[in-house]
């Protein structure tokens, strides 16, 4: 995890080493309720979702990148009080 502020934002990394997802898949987007990106392990689908909700409410936005197999970064960038209008 990493946490850094950059110019007008707040900028949160987290990585994994994990199953990685295919981020191209129609039927599976990332912040889609319920959608999982895979089946292995437990889940219910709405984290992503409920972190990107969350981020969008106060003035920010959120990115993932990943490659299938290997591992997932999700970046959420937050504003900084003095960027938000």
């Amino acid at each position: 995890m990493l946490l850094k502020i950059v110019a007008t934002s707040v900028l949160l990394e987290v990585a994994d080493n994990g199953l990685g997802m295919d981020l191209n898949k129609p039927n599976t987007p990332v912040f889609q309720l319920f959608s999982r990106q895979h089946t292995n392990g437990k889940g219910t689908g709405v984290g992503c979702y409920l972190v990107q909700r969350i981020v969008r409410r106060q003035g920010g936005h959120s990115d993932v990148v990943s490659t299938p197999g290997f591992s997932t970064t999700c970046t959420i960038h937050w504003p900084t009080r003095k960027s938000v209008s």
